[in-house]
């Protein structure tokens, strides 16, 4: 059944490709959403068939309210699309960007953010993930100045 094969995955490919993709989505800042898509031989690369973002309250949702309203929308989006995915006439799209992609054992550095398990306010996550941010943007600059010194330091 080549091109024929289909998956339902709650993240906006190409981010978060693979396990976890809600968790995920809350913790690197990225779009948030489903995504039917053709299989291939890749994980989670396939064409898209379908796709829609959706925005969370930070202040309201938990993991598992977030992942309960991605279920919601990954059926509704294929109910609409199923017409078309039966008589093979979906669109195909590319996906566009390397995206991001993580495994399982991804997580397991990061077990302290979820105190309350599933029911961890997404807010936690994204916290966790503005901190990063800052940091990463420090080092970035610290590290082009050490580089600029070391340089002047040549010359």
């Amino acid at each position: 059944m080549p091109n024929r094969a289909i998956n339902l995955h709650v993240s906006c490919l190409p981010w978060n490709k693979g396990a976890d993709p809600n968790f995920w989505s809350f913790v690197e800042d990225t779009p948030k959403g489903c995504t039917i898509h053709y299989l291939d031989e890749g994980v989670d690369t396939g064409d898209i068939i379908a796709q829609k973002e959706i925005e969370f309250d930070s202040d309201l949702e938990t993991l598992a309210t977030s992942y309960e309203k991605l279920q919601v929308a990954i059926q509704d989006l294929f109910k609409q699309s199923w017409r078309n995915i039966k008589g093979e006439k979906c669109p195909r799209k590319k996906q566009v960007g390397k995206g991001s992609i993580h495994r399982v054992k991804d997580k397991e550095g990061l077990s302290h953010l979820l105190a309350e398990g599933w029911n961890t306010p997404v807010s936690v996550l994204e916290e966790y993930a503005a901190e990063t941010q800052m940091s990463k943007q420090f080092w970035d600059k610290y590290d082009s100045e050490i580089e600029e010194i070391r340089k002047q330091k040549k010359a």
